[in-house]
């Protein structure tokens, strides 16, 4: 594959340039169409740009290589065989009604079917039916764009009573295609219509041309090949069958099957993926043949879940690419990549570009906050927020997303963006992909090595990939010098503050021991417990909860029952562990949480943050360091007490059923916390 800057879009032509790896179904097709009974009409399906054209051009390939034995034992070359009539709908909708696309439509195939015949006089009268045709088409046009209803008139000549033209039509192309299959003289077996970019009309004009092309398919000696996605004839109907439901599915359905007789789905899930990937980033540059190789695990893993398999995807995304390495060699005014890895740099750039072009808001939100490490509960709210029967359903979501896709949102920042999908309606249902695509720039490509790094890597790859966002974010990209060298010195003080506790971790036997990574720089780290899965341990920077429990449960009165029994419990806890707790406890809340109140006069603060100075680290890990292992020793021995209860001794200890107040918070006061 010769080097480039960009890929071009266009379909792939012949048998021997097959770089998805469909030649087995092209070749399949083309021996469908040369064995099967005729009239028949195959559907290719598959969505826009998954490669349908490039297929039917590999179907006309072998279509014509191989020499045909046809009727009065004659032998032929596929290419005089098969009369193949390509028909690009979209080429016939530019400057035209609907109405007359359709009549040009059945205009062009028309004439390549005259052509085969040479009769004179067929052709005249073939003419005269179109020209019917085009003048009943321009009347209805102008009709619509006087404000008149032209449905009645398109109707009359769309009818198929004994007297309409369209059938008139359809009997003369019969005819003729019977006499020149016929014809001794001919070598013409069969004629083969390929109609194709259906899907780029308007979804109802589409229907409109399958509604009218249908009176021809029953044509004889013929094979339509259509190359339509059947969404987009869903989207056409909706205006006869509404919106699509279980109840009347079957209806879009048998419009469907009524006009295409054999299905063909696009094989994208057998497309060669990583193949075809990595030859288009070796044709433009990014990568050369070792240096990708180093790349190919996270890379597969990263354009499933963004882009996929569509190749037209692929493309935008490469080309996207190459203009971000002309633009970054020409451009010297993004600071700091002297002292980053170029090629860490390009995987982040490459894994941002996958995120704009499928998840348009979520690299929306990376601009206006590039270190998503620290997303949390407090950024999303900043951002968008719910509460009433909103806020049940979501809390009840992210307990079942916590609970079956642990490892996708078990830190702060990917509960964040599981809040901030919700809120912001932002693709709800590919949120884990989300999670995962974002997780694989953080322990892939940046890794723990460079974990220090990663708000300059994300802020240095922003820079780049924005030239080719289709939405201006320069408000978000100005951030002042002060600002930057703040949040790095805040960063830094983070990341010792817990490399600080990873020795102590390690060597004891908590939930936290040999978890925390190297460089950590998240805000908070929850493990769950070792005894039940619904709970979750957290140590935190923030003072409001520098340590606690949160309990995850789908069914709202099982985890609020289990807070209870331990509220029931606290001072027990609160002596073992030698500090006061908190409880944020509701029956209709899927999450619930006790927090250690944190020995705030010792400490400064910082909004809700602790303030890491030196001083102020070493008193707040010594907090941390005395009182989690107790915390966590107690907490098991009461979850154990509370699992070998019966529900009638819970029951007379506990009433999960009764109301909280609208606070939920308890807000008892705290009189002086007791020395760690």
């Amino acid at each position: 594959m010769a080097q480039g800057i960009s890929v071009t879009d266009v379909p792939h032509t012949g048998i021997d340039n097959d770089i998805l790896g469909t030649r087995s179904y092209a070749e399949t097709l083309a021996e469908f169409i040369r064995s099967c009974d005729t009239p028949i009409t195959i559907g290719i399906q598959g969505e826009w740009g998954s490669g349908k054209t490039s297929l039917l051009q590999m179907i006309e390939a072998y279509l014509e290589q191989n020499e045909f034995r046809g009727s009065y034992n004659r032998v032929t070359q596929g290419k005089d065989a098969y009369c193949v009539i390509k028909i690009n709908t979209w080429e016939h909708s530019i400057l035209r009604s609907p109405e007359e696309s359709l009549i040009s439509i059945l205009t062009e195939i028309s004439e390549n079917i005259l052509a085969k015949d040479g009769q004179w006089e067929v052709a005249q009268k073939t003419k005269k039916f179109l020209g019917k045709l085009a003048r009943g088409a321009v009347s209805i046009g102008a009709n619509a764009a006087l404000g008149g209803g032209g449905g009645a008139l398109a109707a009359d000549l769309m009818d198929a009573g004994e007297s309409n033209t369209i059938k008139e039509l359809r009997d003369t192309l019969d005819k003729v295609v019977k006499e020149v299959v016929g014809r001794a003289e001919n070598p013409v077996e069969r004629f083969v219509v390929f109609i194709d970019d259906l899907d780029r009309l308007e979804p109802v004009n589409a229907v409109k041309a399958l509604e009218l092309l249908k009176n021809i398919f029953s044509v004889g000696h013929c094979v339509y090949v259509l190359a339509i996605d059947y969404q987009v004839v869903v989207k056409g109907l909706k205006g006869k069958f509404g919106e699509i439901t279980e109840a009347n599915e079957w209806e879009f359905r048998a419009f469907f099957d009524k006009i295409i007789q054999v299905p063909f789905m696009m094989p994208i899930a057998r497309y060669r993926l990583d193949d075809y990937m990595q030859g288009l980033l070796q044709q433009i540059g990014y990568y050369d043949k070792k240096t990708i190789g180093t790349h190919v695990s996270w890379l597969t893993r990263l354009i499933r879940l963004t882009v996929g398999y569509n190749p037209r995807s692929l493309k935008r995304m490469v080309n996207s690419l190459s203009l971000i390495n002309i633009h970054a060699k020409n451009d010297s005014s993004v600071s700091g990549m002297d002292k980053l890895d170029l090629d860490i740099i390009k995987g982040v750039s490459l894994s941002l570009v996958c995120i704009q072009i499928t998840y348009p808001r979520l690299f929306e939100l990376l601009m206006r906050s590039p270190n998503f490490t620290d997303w949390d509960s407090d950024f999303a709210a900043k951002i968008s927020s719910v509460d009433g029967d909103e806020k049940g359903a979501l809390e009840k979501a992210l307990a079942h997303a916590v609970e079956h896709y642990g490892e996708d949102f078990d830190e702060d920042w990917e509960k964040a963006l599981f809040l901030l999908t919700w809120n912001m309606r932002i693709q709800r249902h590919r949120v884990i992909e989300m999670s995962k695509a974002l997780s694989i720039i953080k322990d892939d490509i940046i890794t723990d090595r460079h974990a220090e790094q990663l708000a300059e890597y994300m802020s240095v790859s922003l820079a780049r990939s924005a030239v080719t966002s289709v939405v201006s974010f320069e408000n978000a990209l100005q951030t002042d010098d002060e600002d930057r060298e703040k949040a790095g010195a805040t960063k830094r003080l983070s990341m010792e503050f817990w490399n600080g506790l990873r020795g102590f971790f390690d060597g004891t036997q908590t939930c936290f021991a040999n978890s925390i990574r190297p460089a950590t720089s998240v805000v908070s780290l929850s493990r769950k417990s070792p005894g039940d899965e619904s709970i979750s341990y957290y140590v935190s920077q923030r003072l409001s909860s520098f340590i606690g429990i949160t309990a995850y449960s789908v069914d709202p009165t099982e985890g609020y029952a289990l807070l209870q029994f331990l509220k029931k419990n606290s001072n027990e806890i609160e002596a073992a562990i030698g500090a006061k707790v908190r409880f944020k406890i509701d029956p209709s809340n899927t999450s619930q949480e006790m927090r250690v109140v944190c020995p705030a006069d010792t400490l400064k603060e910082r909004g809700n943050v602790l303030n890491l100075s030196a001083g102020d680290r070493s008193a707040y890990g010594k907090s941390i360091i005395e009182v989690f292992p107790k915390l966590e020793e107690v907490v098991e021995r009461k979850l154990g007490e509370y699992r070998t209860k019966s529900a009638e001794e819970l029951a007379a200890e506990i009433d999960p059923g009764v109301p909280r107040p609208e606070a939920a918070e308890d807000n008892r006061p705290v009189a002086g916390t007791a020395e760690a």
